[in-house]
């Protein structure tokens, strides 16, 4: 009885390595982009939010800067998706661009500015 107890708790925590290893593998790496990537920034009630975006030749509608299906809310969320970038990859940040986006505090540009640099990726603010 003590063997089958033992197998079956082996067997358990195999099956839990296992599916920690599939969540982390689902973390797809992001292609390099010929044209860089784009980083847009804005505020909602005291609370920061991001979009990485391919960059390309025209300009971003607000509405898919600000796509649930690309913001991600937080420092936090913005280092897990610049962890997905290869190396060497370029981001320009602006808030110009687009109507109501805004750069954080210095002390947040710099905090990013420095993860980017310690990632090996090139981040530009114009």
């Amino acid at each position: 009885m003590k063997l089958v107890s033992s197998v079956m708790l082996i067997l358990l925590v195999v099956f839990l390595l296992c599916q920690a290893s599939l969540a982390q593998s689902r973390e797809v790496a992001l292609p390099r982009s010929m044209k860089g990537y784009e980083l847009y920034s804005w505020q909602i009630r005291g609370e920061w939010y991001f979009s990485l975006l391919v960059g390309t030749n025209r300009l971003k509608t607000r509405n898919e800067v600000t796509s649930t299906k690309v913001r991600v809310k937080g420092i936090k969320a913005l280092k897990k998706k610049l962890n997905r970038l290869p190396k060497d990859e370029d981001i320009s940040w602006s808030a110009s661009l687009i109507s109501r986006m805004t750069l954080p505090p210095d002390e947040v540009i710099e905090e990013i500015k420095a993860y980017c640099d310690q990632r090996g990726i090139i981040l530009r603010l114009s």
